[in-house]
């Protein structure tokens, strides 16, 4: 979302562009590092030091659920955090090791189709072929 203010333009105005186009949301500014407060909301852009040009990051309002929940609760969350994002990483893992093992059967399975060609198209010698050797006609094997 860009917009264009005025110098003299309120926070409250950019607050109300805010919340006209995107909903409630919480303003903060990055450079310089600002969080803005209710009294902020009346003083102009300039007076706030956003003046020529700043950027102002939308954040989304934290739910009252949890900014109620305990902290026994936040605890138990993590630990569910963590082993759901394990058992992901171990769905992955296995995934990635499925996919190799099809990738090295594949390999092999081609290798194997190649060799069944390779003595299916040549006949197989016979025994007098396999026992005699090359006649040679001169000693240092030319013909």
């Amino acid at each position: 979302l860009v917009q264009n203010f005025k110098r003299t333009d309120s926070l409250a105005q950019v607050e109300r562009f805010v919340r006209d186009n995107v909903g409630m949301m919480k303003m903060q500014c990055l450079y310089p590092h600002m969080s803005f407060q209710s009294v902020d909301f009346d003083k102009s852009l300039e007076d706030l030091g956003l003046h020529p040009s700043a950027t102002i990051l939308l954040v989304e309002e934290r739910s009252a659920v949890r900014a109620a929940l305990s902290p026994t609760h936040r605890v138990r969350s993590a630990r569910y955090a963590l082993s759901d994002m394990i058992r992901r990483i171990g769905d992955f893992f296995q995934i990635i090791f499925a996919r190799i093992q099809a990738f090295f059967a594949g390999i092999m399975n081609t290798a194997q189709r190649t060799v069944d060609q390779r003595s299916a198209s040549s006949p197989a010698p016979t025994t007098s072929q396999q026992r005699s050797a090359p006649a040679r006609t001169d000693n240092a094997g030319f013909g």
